[in-house]
Parts: structure tokens; sequence; C-alpha cells
């Protein structure tokens, strides 16, 4: 098992996609009541972003037509689609977070940052590791969790990188725009791994490169 973080030989969105992302977040209200259910969760411990994900069928067709208008001839051998997101800090405290968790339904994600969230927010990766959630998002308290690497996912690069593994947003101090390309229909046992086989044209730069085994105590740990 590995964590991968690679950069992405992918063109950067046209001004015609920017524009329509940023149009289209520019509507997103944000409500500090979202924050609610992490905050709980986390007792109150840390102070948790408010995140908005647009799923394909909730998004504007433009905007869906022009992502596969501009990447389809990229990954020919999916169909793909699109996911439109954005984190927000909202409170008067100094920063906040997108705590430790295991995504929803995809193994890995493409995803490209018009905005980072701020000047030094790091993605971080943690030895919990938990595939095909079909639909279940896997919260995890940093209790839980051992950190075994981190990275700032700059913007105006794409990026390719797992979320069955666990990992948190840190550091957070604005807003965090983006934009993912997602293969329809989702398969849940299609990984990292098998899109790197696929499309080994479009890695470019190996960011993280984890190698993670299980110990003598049974905990996931890093070998390298």
């Amino acid at each position: 098992m590995k964590i991968t973080v690679t950069t992405l030989k992918l063109p950067n969105p046209s001004e015609t996609l920017t524009q329509m992302v940023n149009d289209y977040v520019s509507k997103f209200e944000y409500r500090d009541y979202a924050r609610g259910k992490p905050n709980s969760f986390y007792d109150n411990l840390y102070n948790t972003a408010v995140h908005i994900y647009k799923r394909p069928d909730e998004l504007p067709t433009e905007i869906v037509a022009q992502v596969k208008s501009e990447y389809q001839g990229f990954l020919h051998n999916h169909y793909i689609s699109a996911q439109v997101g954005s984190i927000k800090h909202v409170s008067d405290a100094p920063h906040s977070c997108e705590p430790p968790s295991c995504a929803r339904y995809n193994r890995f994600t493409i995803s490209f940052f018009f905005t980072a969230g701020g000047d030094d927010v790091p993605t971080v990766f943690y030895n919990h590791y938990s595939p095909n959630r079909d639909g279940n998002a896997l919260d995890l308290k940093y209790s839980e969790v051992t950190e075994v690497g981190r990275v700032k996912l700059s913007s105006n690069t794409w990026y390719c990188y797992p979320t069955d593994w666990a990992h948190s947003i840190e550091n957070i101090t604005s807003t965090r725009n983006f934009l993912i390309i997602r293969f329809d229909p989702i398969d849940s046992t299609y990984s990292m791994e098998s899109f790197m086989n696929d499309y080994p044209e479009l890695i470019d730069q190996t960011i993280i490169d984890k190698e993670m085994v299980t110990n003598d105590n049974g905990v996931i740990v890093a070998k390298n």
C-alpha cells in the first residue's frame, strides 16, 4: 500500500471555464451552522471550516460540458464529469481546518485549486486506510490517527492524491476553491494505482511516495 501525491500534466482550465467556476462559487451562501456537526464530533476542540461540494447533477450543465470539452481527450479510457468545491474560513479564530476523513465515494481525486485557502495550507495524510466507502464518509479524530506526511497543494496546478487514506487540511485562513475531474460512473474499486497505470503520460512530479506497512502490533506505519 502507498500514499502517493503527484502533479499532473494537464492544462490549466481555460479562461472560459475559470470564469464559469468563479461566477458559480461566488454565489455560494456559507452558513456557520454547517460547522455544528464537525465541531460537535470533535468536542469543539478544533475550529472547523465550512465546506460546500457540488456533485455533477447539482452543477450547471454548461460547467460540466466545458470540463468534458477541455479534458475528456486526455482521459480517454473513462467518461468524465466534474465536481466543484469550496472550503471557507468563517470564524474570528486565526485559522480553521478540515479534520481527518476518508472520502465518501472516490478512492483518489484529480483536483485543481483556483485558490489555496491561505499562504500556508498543508494537506496532511495519516495512517488510516479506508477504501470503498460507498457513500459513507468516514470522519476521524486527530487522536485516532498518526501523521505520516504533509504537502502544500498550491493553486494553478493539477494534483492527484488518494482520498481513501485519511487526510486533513490545516491552517485555512481564507477560501479554497477547486475543480475536480470525476470518472462516471464511479467505480469504488478503481484506485490511484490503477489511474497511474492507465495514464502514465499524465503523471508529472511525485511529491509524496510513502510505502505503508502493518507492523507487528497491527498498526499501519510508513516504511520510508
